[in-house]
């Protein structure tokens, strides 16, 4: 369900430190809104969430998402991040990855994930056989929520 709070919105800076209406302000958003903060102050901004770089793919730098560990598989659960790589792959940017919120995860190892990207609000299947391939060989990592 988009509840981003910002929806509509488009360029400029979010209170995360985010430019509106893409990924990782939406992401800042969920990681801020799972921890119980859905008001200023803002727990997680750009300086703690990723300080090592804030575009969709860096947030798979070790760095970034500090208390926050790598998953695959058999570990991911809704709440989770998935960071795609500048790549292209599934059709992300390739100047800035992307990063989605895992929202479903499947007793087979799919999962459904919720974004943001250009402004608008969409669902995304990934089914297991693509994960599988996809993780890590082809850059796609997953954060796992502490």
């Amino acid at each position: 369900q988009d509840d981003y709070p910002y929806a509509g919105r488009y360029g400029g800076t979010s209170p995360f430190g985010y430019a509106y209406g893409n990924c990782t302000d939406f992401a800042g958003w969920r990681v801020n809104r799972d921890a119980g903060d859905t008001t200023a102050p803002w727990r997680y901004t750009t300086q703690n969430l990723t300080p090592m770089g804030g575009n969709g793919g860096q947030w798979s730098y070790a760095q970034n998402l500090p208390g926050w560990g790598f998953g695959d598989l058999t570990t991911v659960k809704a709440g989770d991040l998935i960071s795609f790589p500048m790549s292209g792959l599934m059709g992300t940017s390739r100047t800035y990855g992307h990063i989605a919120y895992v929202s479903i995860v499947f007793s087979d190892g799919s999962i459904v994930t919720e974004n943001y990207g250009d402004g608008r609000y969409f669902l995304e299947y990934l089914s297991a056989g693509d994960l599988q391939e996809w993780l890590p060989a082809r850059g796609v990592v997953i954060r796992t929520h502490p």
